[in-house]
């Protein structure tokens, strides 16, 4: 009975971590295409651009922060070696890219 109650919180923290990286997604999407059709041949098209990316990245980190704590959650449940090792390899590409994403974000912020 535990064991499903925790499985179930872990896929509801999965789902809330894929929601934010698709409403980030849209929200980007959205003041993309606006930007692109104002200033397609603008000068601050690329300033622009810059700064939906970055905000699209924060998206994507927390939404990732939420996938990795379902990840984490789910291992306490069924802690077999073959789950350790499998949530192990996906927490530490989930790792990898909000790395990458956090220092690319910080040198957007620098440019800005």
């Amino acid at each position: 009975m535990v064991d499903q109650i925790v499985k179930y919180l872990a896929t509801i923290v999965e789902h809330v971590g894929i929601a934010i990286i698709l409403v980030g997604f849209f929200i980007s999407l959205i003041q993309w295409l606006i930007t692109f059709i104002k200033n397609m041949e603008g000068p601050d098209f690329y300033q622009y651009t810059q700064k939906i990316r970055g905000k699209l990245g924060l998206y994507l980190m927390l939404g990732l922060e939420f996938m990795i704590a379902s990840d984490i959650i789910s291992t306490a449940v069924a802690p077999t070696q073959e789950n350790l090792i499998l949530v192990g390899s996906l927490v530490l590409i989930r790792i990898a890219i909000g790395y990458f994403l956090g220092r690319e974000l910080k040198e957007l912020k620098e440019l800005s």
